[in-house]
C-alpha cells in the first residue's frame, strides 16, 4: 500500500496534480483515462492490458505491477467469480486488492478524488482541491468476500472495480477487515497505515471537501 501510494503521488507530480479517471465497472464503464486497466474480458482486455494502466509506471512493470496491485493475503476468489463471472467473462472480475475514493459527479464536477470521464466529457479533479489531504482516504482496500474473518458486512458488496464509493450503507463499498480486523488505506498526503473497517464508512474521512 505505502508502495502503491507514493506511485500515485508520482503520478500526480508528472499530471500537473490531476487525477486519473476511476477505473468503474459500469457506472462510468472503461475509459482511456482510468488509474488501472483491470478488465479480462471483452474488446478492452487485449488493447489496453493492466501492464499498460497509467500507474505502471510508477510502481514498476510487469510482475512487479501486478503484484503490487494485490495484498499477498487477498487469497480467495470465490465470490469474485460468484458476483461478476469468471476470467475470460466480459468484462470479467477484478482481480486487485485495491481501488480509489470516487465520490462521482457532484453538481457537474467531479467530487474526488478520481477525475471522472462521462458521455466523452472529462471532468478533472486536481489534488490542490483536497482539504486536509493527511486526513483524506485516497486508496482503499475493500472486502472481497462475504464469509469469515476478513468480511467487514455480509451485505454489502465485494470489491468489483477500481472505484471506491464511501459513506456507508447508502454508498455501496466497505474496507476488508483482512489484517487484525483492519484494512491497509493510503492518504492523500501520500503515507499509508491501517484502519478499522468502519473509517471509510465516515464520509468526512473521504469527502475531499470536507475539512
Amino acid at each position: 500500500m505505502k508502495q502503491l501510494t507514493l506511485g500515485m503521488m508520482m503520478y500526480l507530480d508528472s499530471n500537473n496534480g490531476v487525477f486519473p479517471a476511476c477505473a468503474s465497472r459500469s457506472t462510468f464503464g472503461f475509459q482511456v483515462e482510468d488509474w488501472v486497466y483491470w478488465r479480462l474480458g471483452g474488446p478492452n482486455a487485449t488493447t489496453y492490458p493492466v501492464k499498460n494502466s497509467l500507474i505502471t509506471s510508477h510502481i514498476g512493470s510487469g510482475n512487479a505491477t501486478t503484484n503490487l496491485l494485490r495484498c499477498p493475503c487477498d487469497k480467495d476468489d470465490r465470490q469474485r467469480f460468484l458476483d461478476t463471472g469468471p476470467i475470460g467473462s466480459d468484462p470479467g472480475p477484478y482481480m486487485m486488492s485495491y481501488s480509489l475514493t470516487s465520490l462521482g459527479l457532484v453538481n457537474n464536477q467531479s467530487g474526488g478524488i478520481t477525475s471522472i470521464k462521462s458521455g466523452g466529457a472529462w471532468y478533472r479533479y486536481k489534488q490542490s482541491s483536497i482539504r486536509n489531504p493527511a486526513k483524506k482516504l485516497m486508496i482503499a482496500e475493500e472486502q472481497t468476500v462475504i464469509r469469515g474473518p476478513e468480511a467487514s458486512d455480509q451485505f454489502r458488496n465485494i470489491l468489483n472495480d477500481g472505484r471506491f464509493v464511501p459513506g456507508g450503507p447508502g454508498g455501496s463499498d466497505v474496507l476488508t477487515s483482512r489484517h487484525n480486523k483492519r484494512a491497509n488505506v493510503g492518504f492523500a498526503d501520500g503515507h499509508a497505515k491501517t484502519e478499522k473497517w468502519q473509517f471509510g464508512d465516515d464520509i468526512n474521512n473521504a469527502d475531499p471537501a470536507r475539512p
